[in-house]
């Protein structure tokens, strides 16, 4: 990381949750579940806002919290998170945009349930560059556990945040 390097951590504009079988829009749920048994497996899109203008990133995370009433289990779960380039709501929804890009990837510790860090600075360097193109990000499980591991959407507990190093962009570029 340069030594000039900024930081910002930023709280997400919007949040949605994406669960199989919702046929309309409804509130935003307290928790995501990443990976569990197909009728608890959900997805979640969040968009930041772009806060700190023309930039050069240096390093990017996603932060996410584990409900407060996670209980453990004996799986952790693997998280991929990739650019949302499709409209969305805020809420909870059976629809899924598409996504692209870098991929970024953690682990979804379950054992006690911990807090989540994920390296996303291919993303968010993606989103800084064609900002018209992205609506945010698209979190979910890349392979399935009995359990899953569930996180805060901010309703009851710490919402997802991002956590974003950076550098202003000189005049000349």
């Amino acid at each position: 990381m340069a030594r000039d390097s900024r930081r910002v951590v930023l709280d997400p504009v919007a949040l949605a949750v994406v669960r199989a079988g919702a046929r309309q829009q409804s509130a935003l749920p307290p928790t995501v579940t990443f990976g569990g048994p197909p009728h608890q497996n959900e997805q979640l899109l969040v968009d930041f806002a772009d806060r700190w203008g023309p930039v050069d990133v240096d390093t990017a995370f996603l932060l996410l919290e584990p409900a407060v009433d996670a209980e453990p289990s004996a799986n952790d779960v693997e998280i991929g998170v990739a650019v949302a380039v499709g409209e969305w709501a805020s809420g909870t929804s059976g629809d899924l945009p598409s996504s692209h890009g870098p991929h970024g990837s953690g682990v979804g510790r379950t054992r006690p349930p911990a807090a989540l860090r994920i390296d996303v600075t291919a993303l968010v360097r993606e989103i800084a560059k064609q900002p018209e193109s992205a609506h945010g990000l698209l979190v979910r499980a890349t392979r399935p556990s009995p359990r899953g591991a569930v996180y805060s959407t901010g309703i009851d507990g710490p919402a997802p945040r991002l956590d974003v190093y950076y550098r202003p962009r000189s005049p000349a570029r």
